[in-house]
């Protein structure tokens, strides 16, 4: 494990990206956003075209508004990620969502994605966001221990009934 810096998101780190999210991305990470997006057909069931939308998803917000994306790198390489995005809310403050995260399994344990949320949190008060949310899916408790630790707190929960 060498050296960790942490840096703004390139269009050139898409490929990396993308590769870590593909080691990242499971069932248990589902949850409105990636049903919304089309990343699962289903709760608990992944979309084949998956990483291809991710993919898409990503070239197009590092295109139109690359701000709030950061990526931790070791030797050249990329072994964790973090994107966020800025919202106005209907009462009319900001608001900033976090909306995918990924560290490389053999960097878990290592206080990298405080390090990355820890960047995304900068960034969001310097935009003055009154609060930051994010989703995750309802079997993701590695993820929920994690955010919990680091001072979310749950806030409501998402139903879902499929209608084919």
């Amino acid at each position: 494990m060498g050296k960790l810096s942490l840096r703004a998101m390139s269009l050139g780190d898409v490929d990396q990206v993308v590769e870590l999210y593909a080691q990242v991305y499971s069932a248990d990470y589902i949850s409105f956003s990636e049903l919304a997006a089309g990343l699962a057909e289903a709760p608990g069931q992944v979309s084949e075209e998956a990483m291809d939308i991710f993919q898409d998803d990503l070239i197009e917000i590092l295109t139109e508004s690359p701000a709030g994306n950061f990526v931790a790198t070791s030797k050249g390489e990329i072994v964790g990620f973090i994107m966020a995005s800025l919202e106005e809310a209907p009462a009319g403050h900001m608001e900033c969502w976090i909306n995918d995260m990924g560290v490389s399994p053999s960097y878990q344990g290592q206080s990298l994605g405080k390090q990355l949320l820890e960047a995304i949190v900068n960034w969001g008060k310097r935009s003055k966001v009154k609060y930051f949310l994010l989703e995750s899916g309802l079997t993701n408790k590695k993820s929920h221990d994690f955010f919990e630790g680091v001072g979310f707190k749950p806030m409501a929960t998402v139903f879902h009934m499929d209608a084919r």
